[in-house]
């Protein structure tokens, strides 16, 4: 008996390679989607984590900064001691003990270009707050109608300003605001 070769079901060879191909270009595109998608999502994350230590080290300055000159007893000469464009210090008896000793009551906040970083010095010791910072500046004000401030004893208001973003230079953000120091509270 003889077999028509007609009635024999299955594939050619040129079929099975035709399947072949169009899986393959099926799977690559599907893995290029998944890369993709898994690069933008890394990217993301790297620039949220960037935003939230930049508000995290712009609000411990601003917390802190609200003490400028804080001496409750008016015996330590607490005061501000640097006020330049990008940088900031102050003197504080944060415990009112009289003097200035103690943790937290001599700080400097300043920008470091190189690396691009928002700076904390407390005597010594500086550590590098946030990272990621294209610009970190300060303006000083005598009163709330924004008069420039003309002396450090007539400061009032500092206002920060401060630029992030992120090593691919993704989220770009920025951080205001103004603060009112309590230096003259005591004088």
């Amino acid at each position: 008996m003889t077999v028509n070769s007609r009635s024999i079901a299955g594939f050619t060879l040129i079929e099975l390679l035709v399947a072949v191909v169009i899986i393959a270009i099926l799977g690559l595109a599907a893995l290029n989607q998944f890369v993709a998608q898994h690069q933008a999502y890394v990217a993301q994350s790297i620039g949220v984590r960037t935003a939230q230590n930049a508000r995290a080290g712009f609000d411990m300055l601003i917390r802190e900064a609200r003490n400028a000159g804080y001496d409750p007893r008016g015996i330590t000469g607490a005061s501000i001691t640097h006020w330049t464009a990008d940088s900031f210090g102050w003197t504080a008896d944060l415990n009112a003990d009289g003097d200035l000793n103690d943790v937290g009551e001599d700080v400097l906040y300043f920008f470091q270009a190189d690396p691009g970083a928002m700076v904390r010095r407390e005597g010594l010791v500086e550590v590098e707050m946030t990272d990621g910072v294209s610009d970190l500046s300060f303006a000083y004000f005598a009163d709330p109608g924004g008069t420039a401030a003309q002396s450090v004893n007539s400061i009032e208001l500092v206002a920060v300003a401060m630029t992030y973003l992120t090593a691919e230079g993704t989220l770009p953000g920025a951080l205001r605001t103004q603060v009112a120091v309590r230096n003259a509270i005591y004088e």
